[in-house]
């Protein structure tokens, strides 16, 4: 029972949408409208089910890859301290590739 509380207290709070992570960051599927790689990682221009939009930055530890444009992904992310419509991915999970194929 200790054992379950403890891995609960390491599970992001999951997120209606891409303005909940502003508030503190959590999981949520979204769908990546383009990306481009730079030196240290991904930078993703995302979209969620309401059509709400963010650019986050993805670290190659997490992503080696960009995922492909139109690629529907699982991110945990939490807002920048600098500037809140900015999110840093922690994790990131294709779900399904462009065009609905996996």
């Amino acid at each position: 029972m200790l054992a379950l509380m403890l891995l609960s207290d390491f599970s992001p709070p999951p997120a209606d949408d891409i303005p909940a992570l502003d508030q503190g960051g959590g999981e949520l599927t979204c769908l990546v409208l383009s990306s481009r790689t730079t030196a240290k990682g991904h930078v993703l221009n995302l979209t969620d089910a309401g059509g709400n939009l963010a650019k986050a930055f993805c670290p190659l530890d997490v992503a080696g890859a960009a995922p492909p444009d139109g690629a529907l992904v699982r991110i945990v992310a939490e807002p920048s301290s600098d500037d809140p419509g900015f999110l840093f991915v922690r994790e990131l999970e294709i779900l399904q590739g462009p065009g609905g194929k996996d």
